[in-house]
């Protein structure tokens, strides 16, 4: 199994059991191997075979109920910030971002999420530029006990809801 998750939710208050057992439900037909767990207190890792775009859109069809949040993890780091910061830039070039913002949650490491989000925005001057109102991407990190985890997303496309399920009509 992977040293990383290859996602992380976030759920209500003491609903990390509750959402560990819905995501194990939804997960375990395709990998039968999936570790979930509850690292920090109301957070929950997903350890898995599968890749981060496939857990991300299973759970997102149908996502458990006690969850607010999903973060699909295309790269995680050691917990060092010069690669956290690094890994984030190179995300962005990568991905021919131009209008960004980084959205840093810490969530017990020892990194600090305003070295990450400054040294990400240092980095990209001349590459992109940082717009809070009309980012083409979001780069979302988790600075977790063991590992920084980076997420680039669009706008709002990390919650969850059972807005979701509703059926167009």
């Amino acid at each position: 199994m992977n040293s990383y998750p290859k996602v992380i939710l976030t759920t209500g208050n003491n609903k990390g059991r509750k959402c560990a057992v819905e995501v194990l439900n939804r997960v375990i037909p395709y990998d039968e191997e999936v570790k979930v767990e509850e690292e920090v207190r109301n957070v929950i890792s997903v350890y898995s075979k599968l890749d981060p775009l496939t857990l991300y859109g299973l759970l997102r069809s149908a996502p458990p109920s006690s969850a607010f949040k999903i973060f699909p993890l295309m790269k995680a780091t050691s917990e060092n910030a010069k690669e956290g910061i690094t890994e984030g830039i190179n995300m962005l070039v990568n991905k021919k971002i131009q209008k960004f913002y980084v959205e840093c949650y810490k969530r017990g490491g020892l990194v600090d999420c305003r070295e990450l989000e400054i040294g990400i925005g240092m980095g990209m001057r001349g590459k992109g530029t940082v717009n809070y109102q009309d980012p083409d991407s979001v780069l979302f990190i988790n600075v977790m006990k063991n590992f920084i985890g980076l997420s680039l997303l669009k706008k709002g496309q990390e919650k969850l809801s059972a807005s979701t399920l509703k059926l167009n009509t």
